[in-house]
């Protein structure tokens, strides 16, 4: 009987984690939905959407930026069909981005196996005594390592021309080579004469 009543109270805990996790995933969802369709609405408006990317501005960068200071959207930047860029909140100015001071950082793991000569001095020991074990332990090590490099997200400079002004901003954004080689392909502007 307590058996019984064992099984059923895990499978209500199973049952309601299951039902947590799947409100969790629809709120999150709900979540995305709700910022693309205020995302979208922004681009309708302006009429020159041509492609976006996320960006990570560092959390003090975004005013610089010019992001409302509550903004519940996405950072996005944006690049219109006119080549000028913009970010993803209503009335952001055109820019140009000028430049991106990105410096790759990596992180190598090795790992690896050691081959000890104790087997060979035992063996050399047992066959010709104290100079056979000094001969066994002379032998090299084998080694067999392997190491993996893996890029790690760091902070690049993002430079813009405000085109309103003609001023200059810079801004931090986490950065990796995809983001970079895009932004480098796609986003940056490649002639600064007016």
């Amino acid at each position: 009987m307590v058996w019984i009543v064992l099984l059923f109270l895990i499978a209500a805990i199973a049952f309601t984690m299951a039902i947590s996790s799947a409100n969790d995933k629809k709120k999150q969802a709900e979540e995305q939905n709700r910022i693309y369709k205020k995302f979208k609405s922004i681009e309708d408006q302006r009429g020159n959407y041509k492609t976006d990317i996320v960006l990570g501005i560092k959390l003090t960068d975004t005013s610089i930026a010019g992001f409302p200071e509550n903004w519940d959207g996405a950072y996005s930047l944006i690049m219109g069909t006119d080549d000028t860029v913009h970010f993803s909140y209503e009335n952001s100015p055109n820019l140009w981005l000028t430049n991106i001071d990105y410096r790759p950082e990596f992180q190598q793991t090795t790992n690896g196996t050691v081959g000890g000569r104790t087997g060979s001095a035992v063996v050399g020991g047992l066959l010709l005594g104290n100079a056979g074990s000094t001969i066994g332990a002379a032998r090299s090590r084998s080694i067999n390592t392997t190491t993996r490099s893996q890029e790690l997200n760091s902070f690049g400079l993002l430079t813009f021309k405000n085109l309103d002004n003609q001023k200059q901003f810079s801004i931090e954004c986490l950065l990796n080579k995809e983001i970079y080689y895009r932004l480098e392909k796609e986003f940056i502007h490649r002639n600064d004469v007016q």
